[in-house]
């Protein structure tokens, strides 16, 4: 329960902190790159899985591998949309401040 407590008064407080928002854009900007590339390459070895188990008559081995690399695929885009998220909204109250500050 703490915890929780912690991350919203955190989520708070780079809200309001325009030097805060600006270093976790920064930071949000990075880790979306990595896992764009993470996504990208967790793709491509569910794709290249597939077409091994559909060659390989269909190796149970090659299958577990195969549903192993799909889940982290998903969970690689899961993780983006997150970060992709987080992103947006913190974009979105940077150019709401901005507009405050110049009206």
């Amino acid at each position: 329960m703490f915890k929780i407590k912690q991350n919203v008064e955190r989520a708070v407080q780079i809200a309001t902190d325009p030097e805060l928002r600006a270093r976790s854009i920064a930071q949000l900007e990075k880790k979306l790159e990595l896992n764009r590339i993470s996504l990208l390459s967790s793709l491509l070895a569910f794709v290249a899985l597939t077409l091994i188990y559909m060659m390989d008559r269909e190796d149970p081995h090659s299958l577990k591998l195969m549903f192993f690399i799909g889940f982290v695929t998903l969970c690689s885009l899961l993780s983006y949309t997150s970060y992709f998220n987080r992103l947006v909204q913190l974009k979105i109250e940077e150019a709401r401040d901005c507009g405050k500050a110049t009206d």
